[in-house]
């Protein structure tokens, strides 16, 4: 149970960031752009998404 759910997380986790990544390259007309105060939000943010998106996937295979 906790080793499927840290490969969920881990998963959930690489999903999220891509996205993140993918949403930055468009805003900023096909160049990244991240500036090093914005990280601690960021890596802030991902590790939220992709623990609460882990724990609802598990509920739902428990169930």
């Amino acid at each position: 149970m906790i080793k499927n759910g840290i490969k969920q997380f881990m998963i959930n986790l690489i999903g999220i960031a891509v996205a993140f990544g993918l949403v930055n390259f468009m805003r900023n007309g096909g160049k990244f752009d991240f500036t090093w105060h914005d990280w601690p939000v960021l890596l802030g943010l991902l590790i939220v998404f992709a623990g609460v998106s882990t724990m609802i996937e598990l509920n739902n295979k428990k169930s």
